[in-house]
């Protein structure tokens, strides 16, 4: 999935991941910093913000839902693998001293991973139902200059006039009065 994304897609769909992704991870990354103990809401509200920019313009919902989960399985990823780490050798962040068992872990990371994958999936339909409904401005058609018929038959005489004729060729009535252009 993640090679259909980066590599099936045209360059502005490619973009709208990677912004996406990037908003994820810096809303993530910022309450991290800012706030530790309620970092899950922000890393939560990460993948839904940028599942919400990668599922804009997309055909259906669910192509939609899908970038959205892959940017919140991507930025968990990254969190845990690049942005936990250097944080913590920063000092920017501190780790619990209390050690969980290994059970523990891989339940707390399973949570994690479907809880990212949901948000971020219910981003990406809310951003495609944000732009379904907008749609694109109609070039209004140009303006067509009405043309003066000319009536084929003379009023006075009834001769039979052509369609150019201004005066009838037979008795001389104005038929048709000249409009400048």
């Amino acid at each position: 999935m993640l090679t259909y994304l980066l590599y099936g897609s045209t360059s502005l769909e490619r973009n709208r991941l990677l912004i996406g992704l990037l908003i994820s991870i810096s809303v993530g990354t910022l309450a991290l910093i800012i706030a530790e103990d309620i970092a899950d809401i922000g890393i939560a509200l990460g993948a839904f913000l940028g599942g919400l920019i990668a599922g804009r313009f997309t055909i259906k919902p669910l192509s939609g839902g899908s970038r959205g989960a892959a940017v919140g399985v991507l930025s968990l990823l990254l969190y845990y693998f690049f942005i936990v780490p250097m944080l913590y050798m920063a000092r920017l962040i501190t780790i619990p001293e209390i050690e969980p068992s290994t059970s523990e872990l891989i339940v707390a990371w399973i949570i994690t991973i479907l809880e990212l994958v949901g948000v971020g999936f219910v981003g990406g339909i809310a951003g495609y139902y944000m732009t379904a409904g907008i749609k694109p401005v109609a070039k209004q058609p140009p303006e067509v200059k009405p043309t003066i018929p000319s009536p084929s038959r003379c009023p006075r005489c009834g001769a039979t006039l052509p369609v150019e004729a201004i005066y009838c060729p037979q008795c001389g009535l104005k038929v048709r009065d000249i409009r400048p252009v």
